[in-house]
C-alpha cells in the first residue's frame, strides 16, 4: 500500500483507515456468512467468496484513487469471512479426522495470512508492474480454488440446513 500511497498521495491516517476497514468488515460478515452457509450450503457461499475475491483483486488492479482501495478492502473482508466460515465448516464435514482437519484449517488460514503479504511484497518490490502483477498472479491462483469448489460435493445435506438467522 506504500505504492498506492505514493501514487494517490494520501495520508498515513488514510492508510490506517484502509487497513482498518478490512477488519471492521470481517467481524459482522462472519456473523452473517456462517448462518448463510448453514441455510444455503457451503458450496454456494464458497462460490460467492471466490467471486468476491475476484472482485477485490479487480478493484485493486484498476484502482485509480482511494475510494477504490476502500471498496477493495471491504470486498476482501467479505471474501475472507465467507471462506473462513463456510470453508472451515465444509472441511470439517468432509474430513474424517477432526484433529487433522482442524490443523489443516489453522495452518492454511494462518499460512495464507502470513505468506500472502510476503509474496505480494516481494512481487511488488522486485518484479515488474508492482500494481498489476500481484493481482494477476492472485487471479491465476484462484482458478484451482474455483475448480475445487465446483467439483466438491456439498457437505451439508439439504435436510440438515437451517433457516437463515444472523447471529
Amino acid at each position: 500500500y506504500g505504492i498506492y500511497r505514493r501514487a494517490f498521495g494520501f495520508s498515513a491516517l488514510t492508510l490506517t483507515l484502509i487497513f482498518a476497514v478490512y477488519v471492521v468488515t470481517i467481524i459482522p460478515a462472519m456473523l452473517i456468512f456462517g448462518p448463510l452457509a448453514d441455510a444455503f450450503g457451503r458450496r454456494r457461499i464458497l462460490l460467492i467468496a471466490l467471486l468476491a475475491s475476484v472482485l477485490g483483486a479487480v478493484l485493486l488492479l484498476f484502482a485509480s484513487g482511494t475510494p477504490w482501495l476502500f471498496a477493495a478492502r471491504v470486498t476482501q473482508g467479505l471474501a475472507f469471512s465467507a471462506v473462513a466460515g463456510a470453508g472451515a465448516a465444509a472441511l470439517l464435514e468432509l474430513g474424517t479426522n477432526n484433529r487433522k482437519t482442524a490443523f489443516v484449517i489453522a495452518a492454511s488460514m494462518n499460512g495464507g495470512i502470513a505468506l500472502g503479504p510476503v509474496l505480494a511484497g516481494v512481487l511488488a518490490q522486485y518484479a515488474p508492474w508492482p500494481r498489476t502483477l500481484v493481482y494477476l498472479v492472485y487471479l491465476v491462483l484462484l482458478i484451482p480454488a474455483f475448480i475445487g469448489v465446483f467439483s466438491m460435493i456439498e457437505p451439508l445435506a439439504p435436510d440438515s440446513r437451517r433457516p437463515f438467522r444472523p447471529h
